[in-house]
């Protein structure tokens, strides 16, 4: 397994400057047309799902995540890692509201998807907030890659 450069996104900064842009995704339709995607009516019907580029019987190099940091993004205080994730299958299982979606808003966030993907109206809710943790002002996710060889 060869490490790769990881990608990172953030709100804030460790200096306690909230920079998120005030202008905001609100004003867009959550439910933008995909391309190749048609309406009937009011209705609309998404595009046909791609095929998929990978079925498991191929060989080389792939690119797959190995572990995700949440730093105080949305349930996360602090400093918590996910992972390690096994190279060809992980689910992420719990009880509710214990944070799943929360996973997976991580890597919607890291990767640019908008607010609204995210289920939340602004991004700066997406800076974890409770009693213990009251004057947090920033969140970073990393999500760390790794280059596997399929033989």
């Amino acid at each position: 397994m060869t490490s790769t450069p990881r990608h990172h996104q953030s709100i804030g900064d460790s200096n306690g400057h909230n920079t998120e842009d005030q202008t905001g995704d609100e004003d867009r339709d959550e439910f933008d047309d995909e391309e190749g995607g048609r309406r009937l009516g009011d209705i609309y019907i998404p595009p046909a799902p791609a095929k998929p580029s990978y079925s498991g019987e191929e060989t080389g190099t792939r690119l797959v995540i190995t572990h995700i940091e949440n730093i105080n993004f949305k349930s996360y205080a602090n400093r918590q890692l996910l992972g390690p994730f096994h190279k060809s299958f992980t689910s992420i299982v719990g009880p509710n509201g214990s944070g799943k979606s929360n996973v997976i808003d991580s890597m919607l966030f890291v990767f640019g998807y908008r607010a609204q993907k995210l289920r939340s109206k602004k991004l700066s809710v997406l800076i974890h907030s409770s009693d213990s943790y009251p004057a947090l002002t920033f969140c970073k996710v990393i999500v760390h890659f790794a280059l596997i060889n399929d033989k």
